[in-house]
């Protein structure tokens, strides 16, 4: 049976998250793209935080046919839902510095690096190569 993907959605990728006190609340770059319901568009946005600067310089948002990035989308959706979730305080389980969230009412997955880490959850390779994947799909995503 083929993955057939939420009506709406949200998904975000952070790069450059390092925790700490404030958690992902400081990345470098943020990708975000969204199909609202009933909509047949999605919504791109981008920014990133040059170094050593406070202040994010966002793109201009842009609006593609959803069908557009579809093949994409069901990828990362398949490969997040391979991957079991980090627990709350895991820290960077997957070693890369990025965050993924995937945000819809039937399925919601998210690696956000916090600053508590409470035990160990590293990740076998295999996750850990799953994981870069689905970051490649959403930065292709993301320059459509």
């Amino acid at each position: 049976m083929s993955e057939i993907l939420p009506e709406s959605y949200h998904v975000e990728l952070k790069e450059g998250v390092s925790g700490g006190l404030a958690g992902s609340l400081f990345s470098n770059g943020e990708y975000q793209i969204t199909k609202a319901l009933d909509s047949t568009t999605l919504q791109i946005r981008s920014s990133s935080r040059p170094l050593g600067t406070s202040s994010f310089t966002e793109t201009e948002p842009k609006v593609v046919p959803s069908d557009v990035g579809k093949e994409k989308l069901l990828e990362l959706f398949g490969i997040l839902k391979s991957l079991a979730p980090p627990p709350p305080g895991s820290g960077d389980v997957f070693g890369e510095g990025k965050t993924i969230s995937w945000f819809s009412n039937e399925f919601m997955w998210s690696n956000n690096i916090s600053g508590a880490i409470v035990g160990e959850d590293k990740r076998s390779p295999e996750e850990v190569e799953k994981f870069k994947r689905a970051v490649e799909v959403v930065s292709e995503l993301a320059e459509l």
